[in-house]
């Protein structure tokens, strides 16, 4: 084929609408009423590859570990174990998630920035939704603000909260806030190199 991305998407699609798939539907009727066990479906789907499962898995874990009885960073281990797979399937939501799990240290560990700012740009350049997009780009705007994981650059930010921004029109206030907040930390920067 001369585009094996998109058959490679088709072939997707067409596997997870497969019989072997009917545990998908199953696990979504018992998720409202039993958790456990919607988990425990989306694990079978997980394992079998199916990204839904793995993406459904990561977010019980990530939202509901209480109900599960599940100490948090275990949950958020896994959580991000499976955020992962599904990331390596193109779910631009699960590369956020996973890129906000290493942002935040979310598994007990210290914030691990670079591997944050790998996840922000593979979603920055996806073609998932632009809403997720532009969430990303607004996490590289203040990662390059803040010098996180790569060096401070102010140029750089503005111009990620700029892509933010026309990225999704819900993006505006936050970014007009990501904007102020850059210019006194710009005016900030060059006060204390003339002190």
């Amino acid at each position: 084929p001369s585009n094996c991305r998109a058959s490679l998407e088709t072939m997707r699609k067409v596997v997870e609408k497969g019989p072997w798939a009917s545990i998908l539907e199953l696990a979504h009727q018992e998720y409202a009423e039993n958790a456990k066990l919607a988990l425990a479906l989306y694990v079978r789907a997980a394992e079998m590859g199916l990204e839904i499962g793995q993406s459904n898995v990561a977010y019980i874990l990530e939202h509901q570990s209480e109900q599960l009885e599940m100490q948090r960073l275990v949950a958020q281990r896994k959580a991000l174990e499976y955020h992962k797979g599904s990331a390596l399937q193109g779910n631009a939501k699960s590369m956020m998630a996973a890129g906000n799990i290493y942002y935040y240290g979310k598994t007990g560990d210290e914030p691990d920035y670079p591997k944050a700012l790998s996840f922000y740009r593979k979603v920055a350049n996806s073609k998932g939704s632009p809403s997720t997009a532009a969430h990303a780009n607004f996490n590289l705007g203040i990662m390059h603000q803040m010098g996180q994981g790569l060096a401070q650059d102010f140029h750089l930010a503005k111009r990620y909260y700029d892509i933010s921004k026309s990225n999704h029109r819900d993006a505006a206030v936050p970014v007009a806030i990501a904007l102020y907040w850059l210019q006194a930390h710009v005016w900030y920067a060059d006060s204390e190199l003339k002190a």
